[in-house]
C-alpha cells in the first residue's frame, strides 16, 4: 500500500492477492502550504482516504490490504521515501516527500517512536507556519546544467532571463551565478547598502567588475520582492518590484565587460542558485550564500530545485518558513 503525492493531489497504489497494481488519485491539490488533516481508513468493504474529513478517494471491495502471518498482522513503515527493496512506481515519481507533517498517528500506534528520531536530526524538522518557495539557509547552493544559447540565432547568440521572487532574511548572499572552473563570469548578488542603513543593493558583476547596481532598497522587509533581468551580449535590462532600476558602468566599460561575459558563454558553464561552489576569493564581489525564499524562472522555465544536478541537503526545494504568524 503506497500513500503519496502527484502533482499536488493524493494518490493511492495497493495491490494484494486478489489485485494486481492499482492507482487512484483525487481530491483537492494540497501543495498551497496549507495544513491539512488527512486520513487513510480500512473497514470491511472499502477503504477511505478523507481531507478534513470529507471522503476524496474510495476504493471499493479491495479485499484485504495486510496479509495474515499466524493469526497477526505484521506492517512495516516508511515514511516520505520507499526502502530500497520496495516495488518500483509507476508511473515514475521522486519518491521523497518535501513537506510537513505534524500531529499523526500510524496504524493507532501513535508517533512517540518516530518523533524521537527526528528530534534528533534538524534537517527533518518543519517550520510551524510555510509557504511556497524554495528556502536557502545561508550555506550551500543549488547546482545545475543549463543552456542559454538561442536556438534561432545562427550566428551562435545567448540570453538570460531570469525572473525571481526573493524575500531576503539577511542583507548579504549570491542569488544567481554562472561559473566556469574557479572563474564567475556572472552573478547577481544581494548586499547591504552601508553599514548603518537597513536597505539593500542588488548588484551585477562580471567575474570581479559590478557592472550594474540598484542601490537602497529595503528587501528584507519579510515581504515578497520581484527581479526580472534580461543579460545578452549587448545590454543588460532589469526591474525590480516593476521599476527599472540599475546604475550601469559607462557605455565603454559596459561594452568592454560584456565582451567578456560573451567569449565566457561560449564556453562550458554550469549555473548556481543562492551561493558558489569553492572559488577564489577574488572571483567575484560576493561569496556569501543566500539565506531566504526565492521563486524562479530561468529563460521561462520554472525551475525544480529536485532536478538539480548538485543540492545542498539544508535546502528546502518547495517549502519556505512563513514571515507571517498563524493564529
Amino acid at each position: 500500500f503506497l500513500f503519496a503525492v502527484r502533482g499536488g493531489k493524493l494518490e493511492v497504489q495497493f495491490k494484494n492477492e486478489r489485485t494486481p497494481k492499482v492507482t487512484i488519485s483525487g481530491g483537492p491539490v494540497i501543495n498551497d502550504g496549507t495544513w491539512r488533516t488527512i486520513s487513510v481508513e480500512e473497514t470491511p468493504i472499502s477503504v477511505l482516504v478523507k481531507v478534513t474529513q470529507e471522503a476524496v478517494i474510495k476504493i471499493n471491495s479491495p479485499g484485504r490490504l495486510f496479509s495474515l502471518a499466524n493469526g497477526t498482522t505484521e506492517i512495516k513503515i516508511s515514511i516520505a521515501g520507499l526502502p530500497r527493496e520496495a516495488d518500483r512506481i509507476l508511473p515514475a515519481m521522486n519518491p521523497r516527500l518535501d513537506g510537513c507533517m505534524r500531529r499523526w498517528s500510524w496504524m493507532n500506534q501513535g508517533s512517540a517512536g518516530i518523533e524521537h528520531v527526528i528530534e534528533n536530526i534538524k534537517t527533518k524538522q518543519c517550520y510551524q507556519n510555510v509557504e511556497s518557495g524554495s528556502y536557502f539557509p545561508g550555506r550551500g547552493y543549488a547546482m545545475f546544467p543549463f543552456s542559454y544559447n538561442e536556438i534561432d540565432d545562427p550566428a551562435g547568440g545567448w540570453k538570460i532571463k531570469l525572473n525571481l521572487y526573493i524575500r531576503p532574511s539577511k542583507d548579504t548572499g549570491v542569488l544567481f551565478a554562472l561559473v566556469n572552473g574557479q572563474k564567475v563570469p556572472f552573478s547577481l548578488a544581494l548586499t547591504n547598502s552601508k553599514p548603518t542603513v537597513t536597505t539593500q543593493d542588488l548588484i551585477l558583476a562580471v567575474e570581479n567588475q559590478i557592472v550594474s547596481r540598484t542601490e537602497g532598497i529595503n528587501l528584507c522587509d519579510g515581504e515578497r520582492h520581484s527581479v526580472h533581468l534580461t543579460v545578452t551580449a549587448k545590454d543588460i535590462l532589469w526591474k525590480v518590484d516593476g521599476v527599472t532600476r540599475g546604475d550601469h558602468l559607462s557605455s565603454s566599460g559596459l561594452r568592454n565587460q560584456l565582451a567578456i561575459l560573451d567569449q565566457a558563454m561560449r564556453e562550458t558553464i554550469t549555473t548556481t542558485l543562492g551561493g558558489l561552489p569553492a572559488v577564489p576569493f577574488t572571483s567575484t564581489p560576493v561569496l556569501a550564500s543566500f539565506t531566504g525564499c526565492l521563486d524562479i524562472t530561468l529563460n521561462d522555465e520554472v525551475i525544480d530545485l529536485d532536478e538539480a544536478s548538485h543540492k545542498d541537503p539544508n535546502i528546502q526545494s518547495h517549502s519556505c518558513p512563513s514571515a507571517r504568524r498563524e493564529d
